[in-house]
């Protein structure tokens, strides 16, 4: 009997690291082992501390090796940051076969021409080329063309690209802990494959992940990504405007934030205060309003930043699934009537699906995307392939693989 194949993810945020491991069966995954460990290294989704970012990586998957051994495989890694952008393209392939049916290797070909259709400049790469559909012989909305008759095969793809130093500084990060890295992966588009049912995939659904240093977003529409994006504002940006507005050092910002919070400072009552402690030491009361208004105003910005981006996007206009909110901030009471004010869409609080695991961590936002890291490296089994760059350490995981 096969042994279960182990995946590993690793999103590695502005405020903290989240390391999860799951063994996958078939199509059922099941948590083996999580870790999580504080970070400062990221400057909104970006490495600006090297070392301290390897040594919170460090941290994070010590669980997992303490659990699992010392012989992990190659990391799934979530990515973010306001240097990613996307684009719809297409590509396509002459069938060598006609008659014999469409091959996985023709799909993966025509994926690839689509990546590589339009020229990037030298300090970009393509992170994600994902299939939305396929044409075959001048017919469009085929989903899966694998075995069928055709002279021609396109695909409509969506590409995802960043900047190279960048991405590589965060590989060199994971490289570092002492982990290989299998693929990195665009966080909103990672958090869909465990916080959207099939049909909200279809009908039309915008994710957004609202972290601590960026907030990213995912328009899905027809079983599909088709748009994607992120903005450099995040909760870090309204613990630090509670700081400066209070003369507080940021983790009690953070504190009040957390514990006395609020998007809606008109449902708060105007004689509702609370106490904290100032830089210069001593007590001192704020009003609850007061604290909620800073909030609202920031956490209002933000939503109308990934509103007017997703809004590009012509799929934004039949959003029947509304908006699903998740990352840390979204546990903010008020934050889905703010959003619903905003956009006219219903909008619903994240909850993870597809991994059989603690339903305290699948209820979490804030672990939304390790969970979906998982779901996405376990659908990358059987789904089109666009492949990266080669890196210059890609040759010691292949040797790895081999060894087991």
């Amino acid at each position: 009997m096969a042994r279960p194949r182990l995946i590993v993810a690793v999103d590695v945020g502005t405020t903290k690291v989240l390391a999860l491991a799951a063994a996958q069966e078939g199509e059922h995954l099941s948590l083996a082992a999580s870790g999580v460990a504080p970070c400062a290294a990221l400057r909104r989704g970006v490495v600006v501390d090297m070392e301290a970012a390897a040594s919170a990586i460090s941290q994070a998957i010590a669980p997992l090796l303490s659990a699992l051994g010392p012989r992990l495989p190659g990391a799934w890694v979530g990515v973010t940051g306001a240097h990613l952008a996307s684009a719809n393209l297409q590509g396509g392939v002459g069938v060598a076969a006609p008659e014999a049916g469409i091959t996985r290797s023709e799909i993966d070909a025509a994926l690839q021409q689509a990546g590589g259709s339009v020229p990037l400049p030298s300090d970009r790469e393509v992170v994600h080329a994902i299939p939305r559909s396929f044409a075959i012989d001048g017919q469009d909305g085929v989903r899966n063309p694998l075995g069928m008759s055709a002279r021609a095969l396109e695909v409509s793809a969506h590409l995802v690209t960043g900047t190279t130093t960048l991405l590589d500084n965060l590989e060199q990060a994971v490289l570092r802990s002492g982990l290989m890295v299998e693929e990195l992966v665009f966080e909103p588009i990672a958090a869909g494959h465990a916080l959207l049912s099939a049909a909200e995939q279809d009908l039309g659904t915008l994710l957004v992940d609202i972290g601590g240093g960026t907030s990213d977003y995912a328009l899905f529409a027809d079983g599909a990504v088709c748009h994607s994006g992120s903005v450099p504002l995040g909760g870090g940006q309204v613990t630090r405007d509670l700081a400066m507005a209070l003369g507080a050092d940021p983790a009690e910002a953070e504190r009040l934030k957390v514990e006395h919070g609020h998007c809606l400072y008109q449902e708060l009552p105007e004689e509702d205060e609370v106490s904290y402690h100032p830089l210069g030491g001593g007590e001192e009361q704020v009003s609850r309003r007061y604290l909620a208004g800073i909030i609202e105003a920031r956490m209002e910005e933000i939503l109308r930043l990934v509103w007017a981006e997703a809004g590009k996007c012509e799929y934004a206009s039949r959003l029947a699934g509304g908006l699903v909110l998740t990352g840390g901030s979204s546990r903010l009471p008020g934050i889905r009537t703010l959003a619903e004010r905003i956009t006219g869409r219903p909008a619903r609080s994240s909850r993870g699906q597809g991994v059989e695991a603690d339903p305290e961590l699948l209820a979490d936002p804030a672990w939304a995307t390790g969970f979906g890291l998982l779901c996405y490296a376990a659908a990358q089994e059987t789904a089109p392939q666009w492949q990266p760059r080669p890196r210059p350490w890609q040759w010691l995981l292949r040797v790895l693989r081999l060894g087991r």
